[in-house]
């Protein structure tokens, strides 16, 4: 749109006339002449660049470009975080990975643009890499809401509470009319105790 906003402004074209075929607002015509005139194409100083090369450089965001001081604990890790990403995992799990404090997500994802990773985690594949865990490494844990039951006459939610060691893959599933944090911790610790998968309303 920019190339032909320039272009028109080049052949001679009233404001009006502009904003009417391109349909754009005069704000944003104004805001292109501005930086057309900035460039040197209005005048005749420069040519326009050939297509598809862009007329102006994209304004770079400017946290993008300062260090945070929490990228110097993720500059160690920055291999392994390529890595996970070139082998298709998704950010928000390499960001949990690492544990670090949730103060670090921002930073996280600047620290991903910044060194040039970020495209990284789009890259299609046609396998999905099996994650693997060593012993004690990792457990997966997350709650979901089933259904609703009607219990002495009241409503009472179901929830269903999954976890899984990272090695063995072994799995624990339990309904539960709750999800506090006392029988979050009772099915952590069977998780462990028994070796048995199992379901059961608590």
């Amino acid at each position: 749109m920019e190339r032909k906003i320039v272009e028109l402004l080049l052949l001679g074209s009233g404001v009006n006339q502009i904003c009417r075929d391109l349909h754009i607002s005069k704000r944003r015509l104004r805001d292109v002449r501005v930086k057309a005139v900035e460039a040197g194409y209005l005048d005749g100083r420069n040519p326009l660049p050939a297509y598809p090369e862009a007329l102006f450089p994209d304004q770079e965001d400017g946290r993008t470009s300062k260090g945070s001081s929490k990228w110097s604990e993720l500059l160690p890790h920055k291999a392994w975080i390529k890595d996970r990403l070139e082998a298709g995992w998704h950010k928000i799990t390499i960001f949990e990975e690492l544990q670090l404090d949730e103060s670090y997500r921002s930073s996280f994802y600047r620290f991903l643009i910044k060194h040039r990773l970020e495209g990284k985690a789009e890259v299609k594949r046609r396998v999905i890499p099996e994650i693997i865990h060593t012993p004690g490494e990792a457990l997966l844990v997350d709650w979901g809401h089933l259904w609703t039951i009607v219990q002495n006459g009241k409503k009472v939610k179901v929830w269903m509470f999954v976890g899984v060691l990272g090695y063995s893959r072994h799995m624990v599933v339990r309904l539960m009319t709750a999800c506090d944090q006392e029988r979050t911790l009772h099915a952590l610790a069977d998780m462990y105790s028994n070796s048995k998968k199992y379901c059961h309303l608590t």
